[in-house]
């Protein structure tokens, strides 16, 4: 890839970063495109070529690993990013034979837990010596994000050793009062299992597992959880129960009841959040759903009962369809924009 290519490449990114988009589309045929507040918008651009955008999927993942898209995989990624500016979570993939690109932009500067408004029985969470931390939401909903920030304010806070294990590393930590170590699959180790394992024999506090995919890595998070370590991991559910019953539903039906059981033993919290676009036209804010289970509600995971399978949530918990309420009697976001998310998460 030349030095004018790069440097393309890199206004893409800082003028994503200056619409306030949420991801960047590099595809054959069209111009540059962004995800701003939920919509996607083109540029004024020229049209990209197809040798354009594999250009830039070449210099960013080599020609080796680019040649076995398509015929061997189906997808891959990578980080990116405009050094002080904005990093980036590539995915490179084909469609009608021709290579394209879409890129998840994230923030180079960590937010604190009270600039995303994070709820207290969330953070409160973050005290644990151990147990399993959930973070779950649809796609672009900031899990990552909230995640991290969880992450940088352990390493403001304590005298720890935090490690992530990622496919691709979404963000980089700066140590701050942590030890920090980040495993990326495919680069420092085979898997994400053998990710967890590495960091267990190290002497680890804290690990991050980004974006669960199989049954082995949720159930080598449990372990991690059940001998002592405080596991964050982030998955895709659109409410926080909804993400405790697919961890369930995901296991071989006669390993479900002793599966159940170190659930409920070692689940701390689950923190599900929706992203809105905010009445003022002034970005987005998060309407979180959380789960902090009481005795009542471990002995329903237990026993294969639904948690919400109650006459109210206890302390410490809300519905995520509450505080997206909450939001639109506050004026916070539009009629049209709480009906959407409500319908998102089955409450229209």
């Amino acid at each position: 890839m030349t030095a004018e290519q790069t440097a393309r490449f890199e206004t893409y990114l800082q003028e994503a970063h200056e619409r306030g988009a949420s991801d960047l589309f590099l595809l054959p045929g069209e111009p540059v495109a962004f995800r701003v507040r939920g919509e996607i918008e083109r540029s004024d651009g020229e049209v990209l070529t197809a040798e354009e955008v594999r250009a830039v999927a070449e210099a960013a993942v080599g020609p080796r690993r680019l040649a076995e898209l398509g015929a061997d995989v189906g997808a891959i990624r990578a980080s990116c990013s405009a050094a002080g500016v904005v990093d980036g979570r590539m995915t490179i993939a084909k469609s009608l034979g021709q290579v394209a690109i879409v890129v998840r932009l994230l923030p180079v500067k960590l937010p604190a837990l009270a600039e995303i408004g994070l709820p207290e029985p969330a953070a409160a969470a973050l005290a644990s010596p151990n147990g399993l931390i959930v973070v779950s939401g649809p796609t672009g909903s900031g899990k990552s994000t909230i995640a991290y920030a969880m992450l940088d304010h352990l390493n403001a806070t304590i005298p720890g050793h935090i490690c992530t294990v990622e496919d691709p590393i979404t963000m980089h930590l700066v140590p701050k009062r942590c030890l920090v170590q980040q495993r990326e699959v495919g680069a420092d180790v085979p898997s994400v299992v053998a990710g967890i394992r590495a960091a267990m024999l190290q002497d680890l506090d804290v690990v991050l597992v980004g974006d669960l995919r199989r049954i082995e890595e949720l159930d080598a998070c449990v372990t991690a959880a059940e001998t002592g370590h405080l596991v964050v991991i982030v998955m895709h559910a659109a409410t926080p129960a909804e993400a405790v019953q697919r961890m369930i539903d995901v296991q071989p039906e006669e390993m479900r009841p002793a599966f159940r059981r170190s659930l409920a033993r070692t689940l701390r919290v689950v923190v599900g959040s929706h992203l809105l676009s905010r009445a003022d036209g002034k970005g987005r804010i998060a309407a979180y759903g959380v789960l902090a289970p009481d005795a009542p509600m471990r002995q329903a995971i237990a026993e294969g009962r639904s948690v919400l399978d109650r006459e109210a949530l206890p302390a410490g918990c809300q519905a995520l369809h509450d505080d997206v309420r909450r939001h639109l009697a506050a004026g916070t976001v539009t009629q049209a924009e709480a009906d959407r998310a409500l319908a998102a998460v089955g409450q229209a």
